[in-house]
This record gives structure tokens, C-alpha cells and sequence, in this order.
């Protein structure tokens, strides 16, 4: 790993230097039971190299346990007035739930992979490709999404996702409220004429959370605590109960950016 880290720096810093962007770095360690029961350790090493204007771009390097680099991301795009066009493997507009470790387990998840998204104020419109490397025009799934401040701390954003595929329409729609001292986010998705939702709430460094579907609406329930250290450092502990397994999830973790 630490070669393959020491390669991956190297080449980041040659091209940060000479296109001057800005190169950003993290490690992140988490302690977890795994499925037979041992206490294990997973490691993750991130670069990134980003760089802002009327063109922009990024790429979003991981090196983990098995010493494997991967790309984890990457874009290249351009503004056009207030609007931006982007390209590249870069995610998509649905709302994401859950802590680090725990949680997101019961919301629908279309799937991502290379795609083109034009973003213009609180609107926005991806078009998701199979693999742009073998078919650009092999189109996946069509996304749509617009997000609204309502005043009080009060936003909403919904999204529509069209699987060229499937034929099968999920929708998503979150309302977050920043109340001051406490902060609260509920999630709700249907696909497939299937509906789940996933609620938190957080204070102080502390947030909770409950989800599940149409067939059981309390299906988990989770708690966690991060605290930033200073100088990049943040520490969190997390646990997760489901309540039809009768199963838990526990686990530490660290991480480091800079």
C-alpha cells in the first residue's frame, strides 16, 4: 500500500503543481465486526486534485486494504452563464441517509455510473450512460432535480430517476430543517410501488436515526457521535440495531484530511 500511496502522491503533486490546483488528502480508519465474528480493521487512503473556475475538473483517487487504486471519481466541465455542464464519473442527484458505517440500508439506490449533468440554480438534469468508454450513447437512466429553501431553515429536493432499462420510475424527496441547536432530515423514496424512508436527527455531535418501508416502518434504528479533534482530525462511534434480525452493528473510526 504504502508504494502504491507514495506513486499516487507523486504524480497528484506534478499535476496540482502544474496546472495549480488543489490537491487534498485523507485516511480513514474504521474498526468493525465482520460476519464470523472477528474485529477488523479497514483502511482508506483518498486523493483528490481539484481545480475551480469557468473550467473546472476533479479526480478522486482511494487506496484500500488490498492496495488496489482505484478512481473513485472524476469530472471535467465548464460553466456556461449561471448553468454547469459536467462530465464524468461523478455520482448522481439522490439524496444519501446514513452515517459513515451505519444506516441507508432501506432507501432505493438507482444505480450510477458515467454520466452528463447540467446543473442551473436549484435544478438539475443527469443523464446516466452505461460506459462511455464502449457507448456514449448507450443512455441508462435519466435523472431530474430541483431543491428549494422554504425559509426557517426549512429545504426540500425532490428527484425523479427514469430507467431506460427497466422502464421503472423512483422518486425521492428530502426535507431538511436547521433548527440551531438541533437538525433534522427525513428521506422518503418509492420504486417499484415500493416506499421507504429514513429519519435523523442530530445535536451536539450526536445524530439518530430510524428507517424502513411500506412493511415495516421501524426496521432499524441507529445512533452515532463525531467530534472534529482540530487540524483535519474527526473521531466517530457508531451502532446500528435491527430490530427483525435482532442484530447489531458497532463501530470506531477515524479520519484525517488535509
Amino acid at each position: 500500500m504504502r508504494n502504491v500511496f507514495m506513486t499516487a502522491i507523486a504524480a497528484l503533486v506534478l499535476a496540482g503543481t502544474a496546472s495549480a490546483a488543489d490537491l487534498t488528502g485523507s485516511v480513514k480508519m474504521e474498526v468493525t465486526e465482520n460476519t464470523a465474528g472477528d474485529v477488523v480493521n479497514t483502511t482508506t487512503l483518498g486523493l483528490g486534485l481539484a481545480s475551480t473556475g469557468v473550467a473546472f475538473g476533479n479526480i478522486g483517487l482511494e487506496i484500500n486494504d488490498s492496495s488496489a487504486l482505484v478512481v473513485d471519481e472524476y469530472a471535467l466541465g465548464v460553466q456556461v452563464g449561471v448553468a454547469t455542464v459536467s462530465v464524468g464519473d461523478q455520482g448522481d442527484l439522490f439524496p444519501d441517509g446514513g452515517l459513515e458505517m451505519v444506516g441507508d440500508n432501506t432507501l432505493a439506490d438507482p444505480a450510477d455510473h458515467d454520466s452528463v449533468i447540467v446543473a442551473w440554480g436549484g435544478a438539475s438534469a443527469m443523464i446516466g450512460v452505461l460506459d462511455m468508454s464502449s457507448d456514449a450513447t448507450d443512455i441508462e437512466n435519466i435523472q431530474l432535480s430541483y431543491g428549494t429553501e422554504l425559509g426557517a431553515g426549512v429545504s426540500l429536493t425532490g428527484v425523479v430517476d427514469m430507467n431506460e432499462t427497466t422502464d421503472v420510475n423512483t422518486y425521492a424527496a428530502e426535507v431538511g430543517a436547521d433548527l440551531g441547536v438541533v437538525s433534522t432530515s427525513t428521506i422518503i423514496t418509492y420504486a417499484d410501488s415500493h416506499m421507504a424512508y429514513e429519519l435523523s436527527m442530530s445535536t451536539m455531535g450526536i445524530t439518530g436515526f430510524i428507517n424502513g418501508d411500506e412493511d415495516d416502518m421501524a426496521e432499524n434504528i441507529g445512533l452515532g457521535y463525531s467530534r472534529e479533534m482540530g487540524s483535519g482530525l474527526t473521531l466517530y462511534a457508531e451502532g446500528a440495531y435491527d430490530l427483525e434480525a435482532e442484530d447489531d452493528t458497532i463501530g470506531v473510526g477515524a479520519s484525517f484530511s488535509f
